[in-house]
């Protein structure tokens, strides 16, 4: 009675995998950035003022989400931090760097004179996590932790990726609309100066 081995190759599978998910990962990318470009062009007909607080108020929802629920079951932040790339005692700091951040940046976004510095801070943060999110999915750190905890949880990293890209989106609408709207206010301001000068 012949006896037949079956060889895996892993190599093979796992190379073939990691191109199909860079794939998708470049098409979600390009999408994303048409789809971007395309907001642009419809934002330029509406009020500017209108879209910067629509989109500080999505921005603040979203880093008080992540902070309470990070800071609400501190034990499990821990634990899902631990099991990232970073060291033990890194980690260990950045369960509770982050949600401070990201408290911080939704502070920042409450007020009309920090606004702006909320828009770069959120900027920052959504691009170091992407920027993370892009290297655990090139396989640079030799093996692909789970994701983070609350809605993100349920989110594989290229859903992870494209939500990331999404928010980003909107962050870079918000301070291009922000630098114009601001200008726009000192034109005004300094046309009334030199009127009042004339009178």
């Amino acid at each position: 009675m012949a006896i037949t081995f079956i060889i895996p190759v892993p190599c093979r599978n796992m190379s073939f995998k990691k191109k199909r998910l860079m794939e998708k990962s470049k098409r979600r990318f390009f999408n994303a950035l048409i789809f971007f470009l395309y907001i642009i062009q419809y934002l330029q007909t509406v009020n500017r003022t209108s879209i910067i607080s629509i989109i500080a108020a999505i921005l603040v929802t979203l880093w008080i989400y992540a902070s309470v629920s990070k800071l609400l079951d501190m034990e499990n932040s821990r634990r899902e931090m631990l099991n990232q790339v970073f060291s033990n005692d890194i980690a260990r700091m950045l369960t509770w760097i982050v949600p401070a951040a990201e408290l911080t940046t939704s502070a920042l976004l409450l007020f009309t004179k920090t606004k702006i510095m909320g828009f770069y801070a959120s900027a920052f943060l959504l691009l170091s996590f992407t920027v993370y999110i892009v290297l655990v999915m090139s396989n640079v750190f030799g093996r692909i932790p789970c994701s983070c905890g609350g809605i993100l949880e349920k989110m594989s990293w290229g859903q992870h990726l494209a939500f990331n890209i999404f928010f980003i989106g909107i962050t870079f609408i918000a301070i291009i609309l922000s630098r114009k709207h601001t200008a726009f206010a000192k034109e005004i301001f300094i046309n009334r100066k030199g009127g009042d000068r004339q009178t």
